[in-house]
């Protein structure tokens, strides 16, 4: 019954990711929530009973999903897996990489992005199941960009926003671009992209790539038309909330603080800088 039931749970881990990929992904990360500690024994028993492929399914599929959730208890899973998954060559190993490149998100962007570069390793060779493109190469830059290789962000990006015959590599590189470059004196050419990337955020229809989306175009306009930013933030927060993202809805909370404070509701800026504390302290 126990192996069943870890079964289950992996099999159901990939079909949810897959599902939050798109415009599913509010009732896919209400599952990963609701489920998680059934997700958390079906990974501890298949782990302690050598099964190697179930409980890669399980954490791959659980951490590359609940970081929006701001939960990371399955990248440690990952990480925990990672030398005996390796060892089986199992077929989602890229996607274990991935899971494990999560812990930037915890302190540690570089051990992130040596996990998230041996994922792009693995992308070309077809005996594994990678991610669609775009994704571990957004998670690399993301990685550079907490250990402050802004550079390095902005060029994975740049290759990313050019690739047009990938959706989710188009998406992730224009918002990765539109987000960055206010933070080094480029917003110039954020406001040159932030519309294309808006619509392509629209487009696109997964509600984590518009949140991204919607926080870089307030950053784009932020000094220039204070107004034009508050009302992208505002939407992001209502959109975050709406969709259930806590993890952009405490960005967002923070970008747009200190910009209502001065130019919009002196309070409403107080009340997310609470949030945003709040948030990242949770």
């Amino acid at each position: 019954m126990r192996d069943r039931h870890a079964c289950r749970f992996a099999s159901e881990a990939v079909t949810h990711f897959e599902n939050s990929l798109g415009q599913l992904q509010r009732p896919a990360l209400d599952w990963m929530d609701v489920e998680f500690a059934n997700l958390r024994a079906g990974f501890r028993w298949a782990t302690d009973q050598g099964d190697v492929e179930c409980a890669t399914a399980i954490a791959a599929h659980t951490a590359n999903s609940c970081y929006l959730l701001q939960r990371f208890e399955a990248t440690g899973w990952a990480e925990e897996l990672l030398p005996t998954a390796i060892a089986a060559d199992v077929a989602y190993l890229p996607r274990l990489y991935s899971a494990a490149s999560m812990c930037q998100f915890t302190g540690r962007p570089d051990d992130a992005v040596a996990y998230a570069e041996r994922a792009v390793e693995l992308e070309a060779d077809p005996r594994y199941e990678h991610l669609e493109h775009g994704w571990v190469q957004a998670l690399e830059a993301a990685a550079h960009g907490f250990a402050g290789r802004t550079d390095r962000f902005l060029e994975i990006n740049t290759s990313l926003a050019a690739e047009t015959d990938s959706e989710l590599a188009h998406v992730v590189g224009l918002c990765g671009l539109t987000y960055m470059l206010p933070a080094v004196g480029r917003a110039a050419e954020a406001r040159a992209i932030a519309d294309d990337t808006l619509a392509a955020a629209r487009a696109n229809r997964n509600p984590a790539n518009l949140a991204y989306a919607l926080a870089g175009y307030g950053r784009a306009f932020a000094e220039t038309d204070p107004q034009r930013a508050l009302d992208a933030y505002r939407e992001g927060l209502e959109y975050c909330r709406q969709q259930r993202i806590p993890q952009w809805e405490g960005v967002i909370a923070r970008e747009a603080a200190g910009l209502e404070a001065v130019h919009g509701q002196l309070e409403h800026g107080l009340t997310m800088f609470d949030s945003t504390i709040e948030s990242f302290h949770q």
